[in-house]
């Protein structure tokens, strides 16, 4: 396992019917699916809601990407654990390169989507 703060960690996966991110840990009152954060950080006027209510691709992608990003500039979080995604407890991920991961494989346009606003800065 690496050795990293718990309070360094975002968690992020799959409660009921929608996707969540935590870290109840550490900051228990940071609970809540990626739309309640996305609204929470004013992320949601950003996106297209018409594609993001026909659950498009590339928008949930861009919101997901948008609150994870911004929730680890807030409370400095710099890995990610997430089960669905392969990610386990006791390898977390740099944000950073699920962030580049995520991206792989989608056209050029969309990817441009994604990262439209998006600030990185704090996670080079």
């Amino acid at each position: 396992m690496l050795n990293i703060q718990p309070e360094k960690i975002l968690y992020t996966g799959p409660e009921g019917c929608s996707y969540h991110a935590w870290n109840y840990e550490i900051k228990p009152n940071l609970v809540g699916s990626i739309d309640e954060h996305s609204d929470t950080l004013d992320i949601t006027r950003k996106l297209d809601k018409h594609l993001l209510y026909r659950r498009d691709d590339v928008e949930s992608l861009k919101q997901y990407i948008h609150v994870i990003v911004k929730l680890s500039k807030i409370h400095g979080f710099t890995h990610i654990v997430d089960e669905e995604m392969g990610i386990l407890i006791d390898e977390p991920k740099p944000l950073i390169e699920v962030v580049n991961e995520s991206l792989k494989g989608w056209p050029t346009g969309a990817q441009l989507r994604v990262l439209q606003g998006l600030d990185i800065s704090h996670l080079a």
